[in-house]
């Protein structure tokens, strides 16, 4: 598909985006790997007044995710573990560049929510939500969406024929995601569905 294709189907489904006030979100993958294709995207949805969201990892140097600013609306942005150490061992990848990519979006005044992805026993006890809350409210963050953990992720190393590392993690109850939810909520942040 060519960038302007997809406006083509965007501007089809005008009449739904004026009455839920959606648009069109890139995603992934990730979507600034590709990061030419993207921004042409993004600039004809811009200029046909289509509201344009990037969900990103912010894994990514920061003249990728700099190029959107102009032609983005709103950032997801996912945030697999605030600890490093951690987000390297569980991810591959430091979280560095990921933390100082988030802190340039929201001091330039980006609109983000960022997005935290839960892993029950690894990301989702109330100690480490609260370190997240604060340090999501000393970069500035406002608004903060919670992930429940999805296991629909077993297909995908199936289809992968690789083993599944997490087959015995359950999904978090109402309960426990009400008690993460007030913490980020004591901690000043807004917490949104996304």
């Amino acid at each position: 598909m060519t960038a302007g294709d997809i406006l083509d189907h965007a501007l089809q489904l005008l009449p739904f985006f004026d009455r839920s006030g959606g648009g069109v979100t890139l995603t992934g993958g990730e979507p600034t790997y590709q990061v030419e294709f993207s921004s042409a995207v993004l600039q004809l949805c811009r200029k046909e007044g289509i509201h344009t969201a990037v969900e990103t990892c912010g894994y990514t140097r920061w003249e990728n995710l700099e190029r959107f600013i102009p032609v983005t609306d709103l950032f997801l942005y996912d945030l697999k573990h605030i600890d490093e150490e951690k987000h390297l061992r569980y991810t591959g990848a430091s979280n560095v560049v990921i933390l100082d990519n988030l802190r340039r979006l929201v001091s330039g005044g980006s609109e983000v929510i960022l997005r935290l992805p839960l892993i029950p026993g690894h990301n989702d006890s109330p100690g480490y939500i609260t370190e997240v809350a604060r340090t999501a409210s000393e970069i500035g963050v406002r608004r903060v969406s919670l992930l429940p953990f999805n296991p629909a992720s077993a297909g995908k190393y199936s289809w992968l024929h690789r083993a599944y590392p997490l087959g015995d993690v359950k999904v978090q109850g109402g309960e426990h995601l009400g008690e993460l939810r007030r913490i980020l909520e004591d901690g000043g942040l807004e917490v949104v569905t996304s």
